[in-house]
């Protein structure tokens, strides 16, 4: 064999071995997509701070296969900070394989067996352990089906109803976490906004108990109602979507407020300066000063002044 040919057979074996990594290279990356996923909250009234340790995400597919992402360090967020608008990132642009899922699983620490996982701490310091059950584990998990395309991002926003999940006991001094939890693709999402009237705003209504919040509830027309969960209740209701809470802004001197990661839609908004009354245990009668109708398409922010 020439010299000119061997060296010909070289190159060649050489151009196959580049070419074999690449696709290989290639097919290891064919089935890969790329998820985000932030929290919010709706908030509660009289606590400072509420903080949860999350340790992880869980993905749960079609085929039945649980996908697991555990993070490196975790992740204590005061998810109380999260409104107007606000998120907190637990998964950016997060790698996962393409395909069909069914649920979207928070993991999180908050044993009763230990401390300082997550508190909950009230306006007058009191700082009180926030317990997970067992039982209530399962309500961390959201079921959410959608597909991941090769190549597909997707943004998710986890709605964490603080208003509904918190659940305190004064005299045992500690609060227990029963999740409420919904799964919002940004995509779909809008808002809804506005300004309260400062005459409705408690410090200047002495008919007011405290707590100055809009209330969100899917379709028109609804009939606002409190938040409450007691099984023992027949009590006919219909649970918020979310809630906001109404904010005196230094800027303009309005009272004003927003509901954001809302699905796009219809929905009934109603103002109540009440809602330190609203206890997620018991069904209230809360006095709301009014309520409307208002809808929105995904990308946009519907608006409705409580006059």
């Amino acid at each position: 064999m020439s010299r000119s040919i061997y060296k010909q057979i070289v190159s060649l074996l050489a151009l196959v071995v580049i070419v074999l990594s690449l696709v290989k290279c290639s097919t290891d990356n064919a089935d890969v997509s790329s998820l985000t996923l932030g929290i919010t909250d709706a908030p509660v009234d009289e606590a400072e701070k509420i903080v949860i340790e999350f340790t992880g995400v869980e993905l749960e597919k079609s085929t039945g296969e649980k996908h697991q992402i555990d993070f490196a360090s975790h992740h204590d967020i005061d998810v109380l900070a999260l409104h107007d608008g606000k998120k907190h990132h637990l998964l950016d642009q997060e790698a996962i394989a393409a395909g069909c899922y069914e649920a979207v699983h928070l993991k999180v620490n908050a044993d009763p067996s230990t401390t300082h996982n997550s508190h909950y701490i009230h306006t007058s310091g009191a700082h009180y352990p926030l317990h997970l059950d067992k039982a209530d584990e399962d309500k961390l998990r959201v079921a959410h089906h959608f597909c991941m395309g090769v190549g597909e991002t997707k943004d998710f926003t986890m709605h964490f109803n603080l208003r509904e999940s918190v659940h305190c006991d004064p005299v045992q001094q500690e609060c227990a976490m029963k999740p409420v939890l919904s799964l919002v693709d940004n995509s779909l999402a809008g808002s809804i906004s506005g300004e309260v009237h400062a005459s409705l705003i408690d410090i200047n209504n002495p008919a007011c108990s405290g707590g100055n919040v809009v209330y969100v509830y899917k379709g028109h027309d609804v009939i606002p109602d409190d938040v409450h969960h007691d099984i023992h209740d027949h009590h006919d209701h219909t649970d918020a979507a979310t809630s906001a809470h109404v904010k005196h802004d230094p800027d303009s001197g309005k009272y004003l407020y927003k509901a954001a990661f809302l699905h796009e839609g219809d929905y009934t908004v109603a103002f109540t300066c009440h809602a330190v009354d609203d206890h997620p245990e018991t069904h209230e009668t809360i006095d709301f000063s009014a309520s409307a109708n208002v809808s929105f398409v995904a990308g946009h922010e519907a608006r409705h002044d409580f006059q």
